[in-house]
């Protein structure tokens, strides 16, 4: 998906340990649905980011992270 930098977008990211999927929403649009998990869970430790449009790196800033049950 394009996206503009410089610009702060609304990310939600809800994950199914019992399917082993997750959806996508960005400012309110489901962008991705039950696509798979990389590696089965039955918790999860640990989220990451990354853009395909900068493979090579780059910075994300986060604000109001909120994680729930």
């Amino acid at each position: 998906m394009p996206y503009n930098t410089n610009q702060w977008y609304e990310v939600k990211v809800i994950i199914n340990t019992w399917t082993g999927t997750f959806g996508l929403h960005m400012d309110n649009v489901l962008i991705n649905c039950n696509k798979r998990l990389e590696v089965a869970a039955s918790d999860i430790g640990r989220v990451g980011f990354v853009s395909s449009e900068a493979p090579t790196g780059g910075i994300f800033y986060f604000d109001n992270v909120t994680i729930t049950n």
